[in-house]
């Protein structure tokens, strides 16, 4: 979810009790309608990249990770063509794009998060990776089980 989504969704909680009354019918329709549109941005119908099959919460991350792209893509698609870099460098600029949106001590959301963030920069057409290909590189960076060094979930 995005981080603005999240604080939308901790005000709209924390309205629940007499302090509704107090708000201008203005404000409740306001977050009434922010409230439905952070839920439609969660909602999929279909899954944005090939990559999102293995994600355990599609487009969660999927905004925040967008924006990380900004500052971090361009890094981790360089590092991603350049045959001597190890898979752990691109972990780490992976759980870096994440850590701008989400405390590192939250281990899941950034897992999940590095995880989105590489699957998008996977997807980018520079790289010109087929689906194919990016579908099953997502799918070895999955888990731990699955690929020893890429570790995005823990």
């Amino acid at each position: 979810m995005s981080s603005a989504c999240a604080a939308a969704l901790d005000i709209s909680t924390s309205l629940n009790g007499s302090q509704v009354a107090d708000l201008p019918d203005g404000a409740l329709a306001a977050m009434a309608t922010l409230q439905e549109r952070c839920g439609r941005l969660e909602s999929v119908e279909n899954l944005p990249f090939p990559g999102c099959r293995f994600c355990e919460v599609p487009c969660y991350y999927r905004f925040d990770m967008n924006q990380a792209s900004r500052i971090f893509g361009k890094e981790f698609r360089w590092a991603f063509l350049d045959r001597s870099t190890k898979t752990e460098r691109l972990v780490q600029i992976a759980r870096s794009a994440a850590a701008k949106s989400f405390s590192i001590s939250d281990l899941r959301s950034t897992a999940g998060a590095s995880f989105c963030f590489a699957v998008q920069q996977l997807a980018e057409n520079e790289l010109g990776l087929s689906m194919y290909f990016q579908h099953e590189t997502a799918g070895h960076a999955q888990g731990p089980a699955r690929c020893g060094n890429l570790r995005f979930y823990v």
